[in-house]
């Protein structure tokens, strides 16, 4: 049986690159954590570090136990909160995964209208992406992930509650020239620079489906893999970027504003869960209270 703390170890040294830094932070030798590596890579029948004196490379298996074994590990590190939860007799707590730009503008309020009701209530956002979602839902070591959907292929074992729809939009400077008009067109946008996600990401997916569809090959002047850095650019006047409207929620771009495409194009949101998985009343309170929100923001942005 694999040693849960062998298995964090092995995460450790993997994410900091460093046997002597991890060995250090988890308290150990750099001779005994080496040693608990090596029993490690016995109880699994592989090696997962190449070996160049001081230097440790993660191999081919290594790369994969890294990947695939990384839900286990949450799911041991949430013992210790689950054991404190039926201590406490806690049934208010959430663990939620979601990207980093539906966290900040939509998820955070969430959390803000809950504390008013429920003060001492325990929760833990991580931020991960769309794969990463899929496999932590997946394995149960999060209570619910809040994204786009669908988030997984069909045969996924999940379970999703659409939420709310989100406009699929233009965003750019308020004194952009395309501020003037209702809505925009593919060959509207592609007069400008465009601002777009790294190949494979599923915000350039959707991006490069919107100009396929109005047979227009673009390739954007500026790519990054974050979301929140395109907003950023977009609010230094770099161009435009084509995101969920779930996006403008947040106050954070005071700078930026945003046109609905044309033809219109809206992308469902909602909660993602494991198949079979019962939430609580306070977890469905919670995603109550990210609709309420969504509906309230764009009854505020039709009036506008």
């Amino acid at each position: 049986m694999v040693n849960p703390k062998a298995l964090k170890l092995f995460h450790l040294i993997a994410n900091k690159g460093s046997l002597a830094a991890a060995s250090e932070q988890f308290h150990l030798s750099p001779p005994a954590a080496s040693r608990m590596i090596s029993l490690l890579e016995v109880d699994l029948g592989f090696n997962l570090f190449s070996r160049d004196g001081r230097n440790l490379t993660l191999t081919e298996d290594g790369h994969r136990f890294l990947r695939e074994s990384l839900p286990i590990l949450h799911n041991f590190e949430s013992i210790d909160r689950i054991a404190q939860d039926i201590k406490t007799k806690s049934t208010t707590a959430l663990r939620i995964l979601s990207t980093a730009p539906v966290a900040v503008s939509w998820i955070t309020p969430a959390l803000g209208r809950l504390k008013i009701k429920y003060p001492d209530f325990a929760c833990a956002v991580e931020i991960v992406d769309h794969l990463g979602m899929q496999t932590l839902v997946g394995s149960r070591s999060h209570d619910v992930a809040v994204a786009s959907l669908p988030l997984g292929r069909p045969s996924s074992r999940l379970t999703e509650h659409p939420l709310c729809e989100f406009a699929f939009e233009a965003i750019f400077h308020k004194t952009h020239p395309l501020a003037a008009q209702k809505s925009v067109s593919a060959a509207d946008i592609a007069q400008f620079p465009i601002i777009g996600l790294y190949q494979g990401q599923i915000g350039r997916t959707r991006q490069d489906e919107f100009f396929r569809s109005q047979n227009i090959n673009i390739v954007p002047q500026i790519e990054t893999s974050s979301s929140i850095v395109a907003l950023s650019l977009c609010q230094q006047n770099f161009g435009i970027a084509l995101m969920p409207s779930v996006y403008m929620m947040s106050n954070q771009y005071p700078n930026l504003t945003s046109r609905p495409t044309n033809p219109i194009r809206n992308i469902s949101f909602g909660a993602v869960t494991a198949e079979g998985q019962k939430l609580s009343s306070f977890q469905m309170e919670f995603l109550t209270e990210l609709k309420t929100i969504a509906d309230d923001w764009q009854t505020m942005s039709a009036a506008h």
